[in-house]
């Protein structure tokens, strides 16, 4: 979930900015209803109402969508935009859009469950011949040379000076990739294209690919950059590639490999690229085998750096029998109450009395009812 922070910073990204305006400018007219779908502090609803739009709608499940009502009522377009805080899984239209927004990426297009958002937002709110918006975008890879960020996703605690031996961190660092705006001279092979994500043809969440990429130079290698040019309509987009004058605030993702590889001109390495959805989140793996001058392989995974207890794992497999622990015996019965005939000052004394240890104080329990009513309550 973004931050207030995050979105006044998304504001300020002016190469993204003039992209989408000219797209949206490309497609609005007076009689144009869009959706906005993650809206977060609602920028590109505004500019959908001052290019002309009749209505937009204006989805996101965090708080920021409150300064867009701020926002829209500063600008005078509090009248044509909706906000919806929810889930847009969960959410009803009045109508179908003519445009269907979607900016909810980060420094590559792959974010929680979004695309399985988008394909369902296409194929519930837009029309048949409705525009939407980004149309695609176009992931490439290269091998990177680049001792400082190598440096700062292996061992980022280097300047602590102390003296320790942190091996068991650095293992766990080097299954985890990193946002970077690197430089065209830290490119030490052609890029490759790995995949296109085509907005209007989403097949499932999950994308993994192999890729062979040839070293340009004799040099030493410290993995791989990862980044998306976008097309938003045809003629109109952006790149988070390195070597832009004005970068985006998204930049490439680096994975680095285990340890540096010294190689030559035509070396080869051989990369199996693949992102999972698990669960609301993706687990990249890479696979790398070099070839050449030398010959060593690497297997990464997200996976590897998640700190993840074995009683944690249990607890997924499809063989265990659940049973309630104690949290689970209060959230329980908090949500039971909860049958719209109970107010939450009724709710909280009734988990007072029964569960004494637990609530011992009306605040305290207010604010735990509070919490699963804000979640769960309509």
């Amino acid at each position: 979930m973004y931050s207030l922070y995050d979105y006044s910073n998304m504001f300020g990204d002016e190469v993204r900015l003039a992209a989408y305006s000219k797209a949206l400018k490309s497609v609005i007219t007076p009689t144009s209803t869009v959706l906005d779908l993650g809206a977060g502090s609602g920028l590109y609803s505004l500019i959908a109402c001052k290019l002309g739009a009749q209505k937009v709608y204006a989805i996101d499940p965090s708080y920021c969508i409150q300064i867009g009502k701020e926002l829209a009522q500063t600008n005078g377009f509090a009248d044509r935009i909706e906000w919806i805080q929810d889930d847009s899984r969960k959410v009803e239209l009045p109508e179908k859009v003519d445009i269907l927004f979607h900016d909810i990426r980060g420094s590559l297009p792959f974010v929680g469950e979004n695309l399985a958002i988008i394909s369902d937002a296409q194929n519930r709110f837009l029309k048949k011949d409705g525009h939407l918006l980004p149309q695609k975008d176009t992931l490439h890879i290269a091998l990177a040379k680049n001792q400082s960020a190598f440096d700062k996703a292996i061992q980022p605690w280097n300047s602590c000076g102390e003296g320790l031996d942190l091996t068991p961190l650095s293992k766990r660092h080097a299954h985890m990739w990193h946002p970077c705006k690197p430089k065209p001279k830290q490119l030490v092979s052609a890029s490759k294209i790995w995949t296109t994500l085509n907005y209007g043809k989403l097949d499932g969440s999950n994308i993994d690919n192999t890729i062979t990429l040839n070293c340009d130079q004799d040099t030493t290698v410290h993995g791989f950059y990862l980044w998306f040019d976008a097309q938003i309509v045809p003629g109109v987009g952006y790149s988070g590639g390195p070597g832009k004058k004005r970068p985006t605030v998204y930049g490439c993702g680096f994975f680095p490999w285990i340890t540096p590889v010294k190689m030559k001109a035509g070396d080869q390495a051989q990369i199996y690229l693949k992102a999972s959805l698990v669960a609301e989140d993706y687990i990249w793996s890479w696979h790398t085998s070099i070839s050449g001058s030398t010959n060593t392989s690497f297997k990464q995974s997200t996976f590897n750096s998640e700190i993840i207890g074995l009683s944690q794992l249990r607890k997924r497999a499809h063989s265990h029998t659940p049973q309630l622990n104690q949290d689970g015996t209060y959230q329980t019965a908090a949500l039971q109450l909860m049958n719209g005939q109970r107010s939450l000052e009724s709710i909280s004394k009734e988990l007072m009395a029964k569960f004494p240890r637990r609530f011992p104080k009306y605040n305290q329990t207010l604010a735990f009812v509070g919490n699963l009513s804000e979640k769960f309550s309509l």
